[in-house]
C-alpha cells in the first residue's frame, strides 16, 4: 500500500476510469502448460528493503513476498477475496472473528501449518518493535488466541469492517513461528531469510545483485511450472526497456510507459494491461509552510491538465480519478451503490487556472517556494513531478524537484529526516485489498502513517471511525462517503490519474496475473511455457 502503499488505480468498472480506447484490460493470461527452468524478472522499484511480510510495503517487496508468504485469505486476479490458508475466515459476531485453517498446508521445510504459527504471525503486527506496516489493520484487536489445532479466534474492542479483507494483504501473511523466533530481527533480511508456505521458497538474496526463489515442490496446489525466478533490480527506465526488448529480462510489472510503442512493435514479447488500484499523485510531507494550506493544494490540483497527462504521460494507460479511493476497491463490497453515487458526485477537478490563481491569492503564503520529491530513474515519476512543478511555477512558486535514489525514496516515508525541506512528494500509490478503510485514513486521521502535515478534522475523524466500526454496510458506506467529500476537497492526497497495470511478458511465457492483485497474491504460481 505504498504511496507508494500503499496504495494504492482507477475509475469505474474495474479499470483506471474513463475510456480505455484501444487498450484491452485483462486480469490474467492462460496458465502455463510447459515447464521452464529460469525466469528473470525486473524489480523497477529497486532492491527490497525487507522480505518480512510485515514490512512488505513497496512494490518491490510485495512483488517478491506475494510468491513466498501466504495470507489467511487471498486476492484473486479479478480482485475478489477468496480463501487462502484458511478455509473460512469471517465474523461470528460483532467483535469475534474466527479463522479455520486448512489441514494440508506445510512450510517449505515440510512441517505442518498450525494455529500457533498464525497466532505468532498476527501478533507480530501488534509488536511495536516489529514496526509492521500493517499495524493499522489490527488497531481494534483485543486478543488473538488459538482455539483449536487449526483454529484462531480474534476478539475486538469494537467491530472493524476492514479486518476481514485486510487478512488478504501481507498483514494476514503467515511465517513459521519456530523459524521466526529463532531468527528474530533478521527475519526477511539477506542473512536471516524466511520460512513460509507459498508456491516458491527463498533460495538466496544477494544484496545489490539479485534475489533468487525456487518452486516449492510440496506446494498443496501443485508445484509451479517455472522452476526458478530471479529478481533483478533495474530502476532506470531506459535500461529496463532495453533489457526487456533484448530478452535479457523475461518480464516486469509496470513496464516503462514511455516505451509502450517500442513494446508494441517487439517480436520478443508483448505488453499487457490489467485492471488496477494503482494511481499517481502527490501529497504534502511538511508540517509547516505552504503545503499545509488546503487552498494551496487545491490550487495545484486545479492548475494541472489531467486529460493531457493521461494522454501524454500515460499514453492512454490510465484514466481520470477523482479521489484516492478508486472504484475497483469498493465496487464489489456491500454499500457499493451508495459509494458509486458519492464518487459520481465528486468534482472532476478539471483544469481552471483562473480559479487556481485566485486560491493562491486568498492563501497568500508567506513563502513562495516549494520542493517536490520523487523517485529517480523512473521516467513516469519524473514526468509526473515535472508536470506538478510546472503547475506550481504557473501559480508563482519557485518550484524545485528533488530526485531520490530508490533506497532513499523508500526510506523517505519512514524517516522524518529524509523529508526535511521537502513540501510534497510525487509518487505512485495503490491499495492492496478491497474496502474503504485501508488507505485513506492513513492520510486524514491524526495518527495516520502518511499524515505528515498534522491534518486533523474532528468531523472527518469521527465519520471514518464510526464508518469503520459500523456493522451495517450501508451505514458504513454513507459515513465514509460523507468523510470522503471533505478530505477530497482538502487535497490531502491529489491523484493525477489512475494507472493500468502494465506487464511486459516474453512470448515464451504465459500464466501471469495482470491486475494489481499481483501485489498480494502469488502471481507466478501459474507461470510457465506458452
Amino acid at each position: 500500500m505504498m504511496t507508494m502503499l500503499v496504495a494504492t488505480g482507477c475509475g469505474g468498472g474495474g479499470n483506471a476510469g474513463g475510456n480505455v480506447g484501444q487498450i484491452e484490460l485483462v486480469s490474467s493470461t492462460p496458465a502455463g502448460q510447459r515447464p521452464v527452468d529460469l525466469v528473470k524478472w525486473a524489480l523497477s522499484f529497486g532492491e527490497p528493503l525487507s522480505l518480512d511480510p510485515t514490512k512488505a510495503f513497496g512494490e518491490s517487496e510485495e512483488t517478491v513476498v506475494s510468491n513466498l508468504c501466504e495470507g489467511l485469505l487471498r486476492i484473486a486476479p479479478d480482485y475478489s477475496v477468496q480463501p487462502g490458508l484458511a478455509t473460512k475466515a469471517d465474523w461470528t459476531g460483532p467483535t469475534t472473528f474466527v479463522a479455520d485453517l486448512r489441514g494440508d498446508v506445510r512450510f517449505w521445510d515440510g512441517t505442518p501449518l498450525t494455529a500457533d504459527d498464525v497466532v505468532y504471525s498476527m501478533q507480530r503486527n501488534l509488536d511495536p518493535d516489529v514496526q509492521s506496516a500493517y499495524g493499522y489493520a489490527y488497531e481494534y484487536v483485543d486478543t488473538i488466541q488459538k482455539t483449536g489445532p487449526l483454529q484462531v479466534t480474534v476478539t475486538f474492542k469494537q467491530h472493524d469492517t476492514q479486518f476481514r479483507n485486510a487478512m488478504a494483504s501481507h498483514g494476514g501473511a503467515v511465517v513459521q513461528k519456530l523459524f521466526g523466533t529463532r531468527i528474530g530481527k533478521d527475519l526477511g533480511t539477506p542473512a536471516g531469510g524466511l520460512m513460509c508456505t507459498g508456491p516458491y521458497r527463498l533460495v538466496k538474496w544477494s544484496p545489490g545483485d539479485k534475489i533468487t526463489i525456487a518452486k516449492n515442490d510440496g506446494y498443496r496446489d501443485g508445484a509451479p511450472k517455472a522452476g526458478t525466478l530471479e529478481f533483478q533490480f533495474l530502476t532506470d527506465s531506459a535500461t529496463l526497456t532495453s533489457a526487456l526488448l533484448a530478452g535479457q529480462i523475461d518480464g516486469g510489472f509496470n513496464a516503462p510507459v514511455a516505451s509502450v510503442n517500442a513494446f508494441a512493435n517487439s517480436n520478443q514479447g508483448k505488453l499487457l494491461a490489467g485492471p488496477s488500484s494503482m494511481f499517481v499523485g502527490f501529497f504534502p510531507t511538511a508540517s509547516q509552510g505552504p503545503a499545509i494550506d488546503p487552498k494551496v493544494r487545491q490550487a495545484l490540483d486545479l492548475a494541472i491538465n489531467k486529460d493531457a497527462f493521461i494522454k501524454q504521460a500515460l499514453r492512454g494507460y490510465g484514466g481520470p480519478l477523482k479521489t484516492m479511493t478508486p472504484p475497483i476497491v469498493w465496487q464489489s463490497i456491500p454499500g457499493h451503490e451508495t459509494l458509486k453515487t458519492a464518487y459520481d458526485n465528486l468534482p472532476s477537478h478539471t483544469q481552471d487556472l483562473a480559479k487556481a490563481k485566485a486560491l493562491i491569492a486568498e492563501a497568500n503564503p508567506a513563502r513562495k517556494s516549494l520542493v517536490f520529491a520523487t523517485k529517480g530513474g523512473d521516467a513516469l515519476a519524473l514526468q509526473s513531478a515535472t508536470i506538478v512543478q510546472s503547475a506550481a511555477r504557473e501559480l508563482g512558486f519557485d518550484a524545485e524537484l528533488k530526485t531520490l535514489q530508490p533506497t532513499d525514496f523508500d526510506a523517505f516515508f519512514f524517516d522524518a529526516s529524509k523529508r526535511a525541506s521537502v513540501d510534497f512528494v510525487v509518487t505512485p500509490g495503490w491499495i492492496e485489498v478491497p474496502g474503504l478503510f485501508y488507505y485513506a485514513p492513513q492520510y486524514v486521521l491524526p495518527n495516520g502513517f502518511f499524515n505528515y502535515t498534522g491534518y486533523d478534522k474532528p468531523q472527518v475523524t469521527k465519520l471514518l471511525q464510526d464508518a469503520r466500526t459500523s456493522v451495517d454496510p450501508g451505514e458504513s458506506a454513507r459515513l465514509f462517503a460523507e468523510a470522503q467529500a471533505i478530505f477530497t476537497a482538502d487535497g490531502v492526497m491529489v491523484p493525477l490519474a489512475g494507472i493500468h497495470v502494465r506487464v511486459f511478458l516474453n512470448n515464451r511465457l504465459t500464466g501471469i496475473t495482470t491486475s494489481s492483485a499481483f501485489l498480494t497474491s502469488a502471481w507466478a504460481a501459474n507461470l510457465g511455457g506458452s
